[in-house]
């Protein structure tokens, strides 16, 4: 519980708070922070119309939590954070920037575990406002980035990618173009998507020779499989 008028609340309007709560925490700018008050607000209309109310004493809380940011925000106490996870012109084993991105992520609530090459994540409904249901996954050090990338864009933050996107490989020869650019000293990877589908990263700083080399190969890759045309 994140404040003990909480548990008096039934269990759905438990979880809204929580998930909000973090919202307000997690707010840097005033901008963000009004958009968040603004969806609880309406959140509050909602479920006094369904005949399912917060608890006064609730709201009150969450009125003292969203001020109390909005100060931190104001006063300079809470600035943006510069979410660069690689030093720019610097090139950095993908290990390093792995645990940039899994040290932010702890930020807006995950649990990360490095367990081998690989990070275990997981985050539950009252830590983490993004998941309606408790979240666990296995990743390697790329997943992590890109998903780390990924929330970034759904907090509708920018943040420039480490690694890019070459395209998903559709003519079967993924192992020797990869084989063939790491002979050119470039730090590109192989991801398969939920389906399977093989699909290419390269490190940002390689990626105008890893598509040049790919050109040359006569390399058949695409942005978009499911697109027939």
């Amino acid at each position: 519980m994140v404040f003990d008028e909480q548990a008096k609340e039934i269990p759905y309007n438990r979880g809204i708070i929580s998930r909000f709560w973090v919202r307000f925490h997690l707010s840097e700018t005033e901008e963000e922070l009004k958009r968040y008050g603004d969806d609880f607000a309406r959140f509050v209309k909602y479920r006094k119309e369904a005949g399912k109310p917060f608890r006064e004493e609730s709201i009150e809380k969450m009125r003292e939590k969203y001020q109390t940011q909005l100060n931190m925000i104001q006063s300079g106490a809470i600035k943006p954070l510069d979410y660069k996870i690689k030093i720019e012109g610097k090139r950095e084993p993908i290990e390093v920037v792995s645990e940039r991105a899994a040290n932010y992520l702890r930020l807006f609530g995950f649990r990360v575990e490095k367990k081998g090459k690989t990070y275990h994540l997981q985050a539950l409904p009252a830590q983490n406002f993004l998941y309606a249901e408790a979240f666990s996954e296995e990743l390697d050090p790329l997943g992590l980035i890109l998903f780390f990338e990924w929330k970034m864009r759904e907090r509708e933050m920018e943040i420039e990618p480490a690694y890019c996107f070459l395209g998903y490989v559709m003519d079967g020869h993924q192992d020797e173009h990869l084989k063939a650019l790491r002979e050119k000293n470039l730090e590109v990877y192989l991801q398969k998507d939920d389906v399977g589908v093989p699909m290419l990263y390269v490190a940002k700083e390689d990626e105008m020779q890893a598509k040049t080399l790919l050109y040359e190969r006569n390399a058949r890759l695409t942005d978009d499989y499911t697109n027939p045309f």
